[in-house]
């Protein structure tokens, strides 16, 4: 399991950047990976947050959940 966000204890904290435009994402509040591997699902939640969702590759990965708030 894990987690990517902008939040830290309450307060908003941009860490993570868009990719295409170099700029901090806030379209997100979270994203969690739920998968059987732990790598994984770091790299799936920040690459999930970065892009602002679910991008269709990877819609239908199996064993792996994926809640965006």
């Amino acid at each position: 399991v894990s987690t990517s966000g902008n939040y830290e204890r309450g307060r908003q904290v941009p860490h993570i950047i868009n990719p295409f435009s170099g700029k901090p994402v806030d379209a997100l509040k979270s994203v969690t990976v739920i998968t059987d591997n732990g790598a994984m699902s770091d790299a799936l939640s920040t690459a999930v947050f970065a892009l602002g969702g679910i991008p269709e590759s990877m819609a239908d990965l199996p064993n792996t959940d994926i809640i965006i708030e």
